[in-house]
């Protein structure tokens, strides 16, 4: 818990800092193009890697209509796959709805930051970090120089605080093996 009541402010501040510091060198235009190159460089190989592994494994190409009557199961009721609906035992049904692209628009923009904030919604805080890292990046120096320095300090502080928190790490980490080992009733063997 301790370390979750960190993780937002963190990453607010951690993204934001590092972007209006990115932005604000003199290189900037050479660093970002390095990091676009990177990023969708990284995202081409693992998809290629993905179809290549797909097409020549085939997950789930040998499995009888129990083993998917039973993942098919799984997947309708779980809480991560909300939009996801996929039969594995009969034939798959197209539903005319909206598309990949604004339903990934959908769950990446924040109707209302705070909103995001309270829920706990980090891919919506991210989003929020990145834009808001790059406006004040590209605003005037003198304008973001406070909000910087209040952001480094948060982020700082933030850091602190989980230096903190991995002293007694250890400690909490045996008392939850401990908890866990107590609540199994051991059997003797003869």
């Amino acid at each position: 818990a301790l370390l979750k009541m960190c993780l937002l402010p963190f990453l607010i501040s951690a993204i934001t800092v590092s972007l209006v510091k990115l932005l604000k060198t003199h290189t900037a235009a050479n660093s970002l193009r390095r990091i676009v190159a990177v990023l969708v460089g990284g995202l081409l190989l693992c998809t290629a890697y993905g179809v290549i592994f797909g097409a020549v494994e085939g997950p789930g190409r040998n499995l009888d209509e129990s083993s998917r009557a039973v993942l098919g199961n799984m997947v309708d009721r779980s809480p991560y796959a909300v939009d996801l609906e996929m039969s594995l035992t009969s034939p798959a049904v197209v539903k005319k709805s909206e598309s990949g692209t604004e339903t990934v628009i959908r769950q990446l923009i924040p109707d209302n930051i705070f909103n995001a904030l309270s829920s706990g919604d980090s891919l919506k805080v991210l989003f929020f970090a990145i834009i808001f890292g790059a406006a004040v990046g590209f605003s005037s120096r003198h304008v973001g120089d406070g909000l910087s320095a209040t952001l480094d300090t948060i982020y700082h502080a933030c850091q602190r605080v989980i230096q903190w928190v991995n002293y007694v790490l250890p400690f909490a980490l045996c008392a939850l093996v401990a908890s866990r080992f107590t609540r199994r009733p051991w059997r003797r063997t003869r």
